[in-house]
């Protein structure tokens, strides 16, 4: 028998009724992959927090400083454009 009538036959034989697809193994690399395809919002909120930021930072004596926090999305916005992060 030839190698892939052989390799055929493995796969035929094989039982795969108790295979999940959905079950895929949690690794690292897997991980980075998820991170790394963030984008929008959610890369910036990610990002933030990483940073040690948090919204309630954006505060000052009990008042949103939205100047603030829209300069900083400004900043990560650009920064995205530019290819810097």
């Amino acid at each position: 028998m030839a190698a892939r009538e052989a390799f055929f036959k493995l796969l035929q034989d094989r039982d795969i009724s108790n295979f999940n697809y959905k079950n895929a193994p949690r690794t690292k690399a897997l991980a980075d992959e998820k991170l790394n395809s963030l984008t929008g919002a959610r890369k910036f909120v990610y990002e933030m927090l990483c940073a040690g930021e948090a919204p309630i930072a954006l505060f000052r004596d009990g008042v949103a400083d939205y100047e603030l926090g829209y300069t900083r999305v400004e900043a990560f916005i650009e920064d995205n454009r530019a290819g810097r992060r």
